[in-house]
């Protein structure tokens, strides 16, 4: 699922320049994704995504 790649590239620190560049995806579709995840999640930032995912075991 191409939002767990996305959701393990935000919480390792990554830009949005670099997860662009290593997704080949855009701008846009990257913030498609980040929108999706906060949205599932019920979070609005990418620390508390870490610890989401941390006691989640990674299932968005």
């Amino acid at each position: 699922m191409r939002e767990a790649e996305v959701a393990d590239l935000l919480v390792t620190g990554q830009t949005d320049d670099e997860i662009c560049g290593k997704l080949g995806v855009s701008k846009l579709t990257l913030r498609t994704h980040i929108a999706s995840i906060f949205r599932k999640s019920g979070l609005n930032r990418r620390s508390q995504l870490a610890l989401f995912l941390a006691e989640q075991n990674h299932h968005l």
